[in-house]
């Protein structure tokens, strides 16, 4: 062997055993939540080096700074679904090969949120039909009002006016319950849109309730008053108000409750026929796609630690914690990868964990870099990819804060 060739492989060794070791203590030593508010300043300076030094290796050295084989993969999903504790599932699926990558992929989750992703195909659905029109303007009544995430229960607290298009854009990006609930009954009612994921293969997956009923049912609330007579203040004060045995009991029941759940590879067919097409239109397929990848919540899931570029169309969906025991944790959607790449359709759900929230997100985020590492094309030595530093850094502890019903 020539004398250079040599050396470049012994440099191309150790330049990866540098980025393993940095990367593995960037990911695993991770400072608490109240040490990182504490001292943000400087915990900022000294996330940030490790970004910095294993891009500067990977742009001297790119094609040692990626593992892209299966079973790297394979090894990454098992040890992120270990780590994110209580019981995970994982579904990857390269959507032009279909070559797929799987963790529990019979077991049902709760999908809290990420449901909202099939009521809009249903709701585009009525729209490709004729049948309404996201134009339409509708009035939202102070009883439509609904407590978690999302902002228009802020912005018209006695109600008021919106179009279709704008409760369909606060579901999606900001995971708004108010709009969900009341597109829901746009859509049909919840055995529309069930009836309608299954017609396009998704039949493990199941939308049973608005969520608001879902957080009843959580809490243990056996007896509400009626639905004319809701508002924020009213939702609030009896959610708060179940007794904590109750709805520790309630929480458990959640946990095994069959309604409003799916399995990781039922939800992965419904994206993988929506990237394909088959489930809308050309122009309502654009619309989706368009709409999840302007989603704002779980900015520290699945796009965190992607290259800076990658376009990323998801939903998240995140409930509540009771006991210390969070009752799911999740993060679905769709990748494009540069270049001849191709999609690729991601479904991670975690129920059941006494992980901080935040852990989690890791966890979900090493699986979706691992996918990317996996199917993407090497770029060539001048296009080397640059991490997305901002959004690998951590999210500030007050910018975190979770619903106190159902989250994003």
């Amino acid at each position: 062997m020539p004398e250079g060739q040599r050396w470049r492989g012994v440099i191309r060794r150790v330049a990866i055993a540098l980025v393993c070791g940095w990367l593995a203590h960037d990911l695993l030593a991770v400072p608490s939540a109240e040490a990182r508010t504490r001292h943000r300043r400087h915990y900022t300076r000294s996330r940030t080096t490790p970004y910095v030094r294993s891009t500067a290796l990977a742009a001297l050295f790119p094609d040692a700074a990626r593992d892209t084989t299966r079973a790297t993969l394979e090894a990454i999903v098992d040890r992120a679904a270990t780590e994110a504790g209580g019981v995970a599932g994982v579904a990857i699926v390269h959507l032009e090969t279909g070559e797929r990558v799987v963790r529990a992929p019979d077991e049902r989750f709760p999908m809290a949120s990420t449901y909202k992703v099939a009521i809009a195909l249903r709701l585009l659905q009525r729209v490709d039909a004729g049948e309404i029109s996201l134009g339409d303007t509708v009035l939202l009544r102070r009883s439509d009002l609904r407590t978690g995430s999302g902002r228009i229960s802020a912005r018209h607290p006695n109600g008021g006016r919106m179009t279709l298009l704008e409760l369909f854009r606060a579901m999606l990006t900001e995971s708004d319950n108010s709009a969900s609930d009341f597109l829901l009954r746009v859509a049909g009612g919840p055995g529309a849109v069930t009836a309608r994921v299954h017609d396009l293969g998704a039949r493990e997956l199941r939308v049973d309730r608005p969520e608001v009923r879902m957080a009843f049912d959580y809490y243990g609330l056996t007896s509400t008053p009626p639905e004319s007579t809701w508002t924020t203040a009213v939702l609030s004060k009896l959610m708060n108000g179940s007794p904590y045995p109750v709805r520790k009991q309630a929480a458990a029941d959640f946990l095994l409750d069959p309604r409003d759940t799916t399995t990781p590879v039922a939800m992965t067919d419904l994206l993988a026929r929506l990237s394909s097409g088959a489930a809308l239109s050309a122009a309502s397929t654009t619309l989706l796609l368009d709409t999840m990848e302007q989603c704002e919540t779980g900015p520290g899931r699945i796009p965190a630690y992607l290259p800076a570029g990658v376009r990323v169309a998801h939903k998240t969906g995140t409930w509540s914690s009771t006991d210390g025991i969070t009752a799911a944790l999740n993060d679905v959607g769709i990748l494009t990868l540069p270049g001849n790449g191709g999609h690729v359709a991601i479904a991670m759900f975690v129920k059941g964990s006494r992980r901080s929230n935040g852990r989690i997100e890791r966890c979900i985020a090493r699986v979706a870099r691992a996918a990317y590492d996996h199917w993407a094309p090497f770029p060539a030595a001048a296009e080397t990819v640059v991490p997305n530093f901002a959004a690998q850094m951590p999210v500030p502890a007050e910018a975190a804060a979770e619903s106190t019903a159902s989250g994003h």
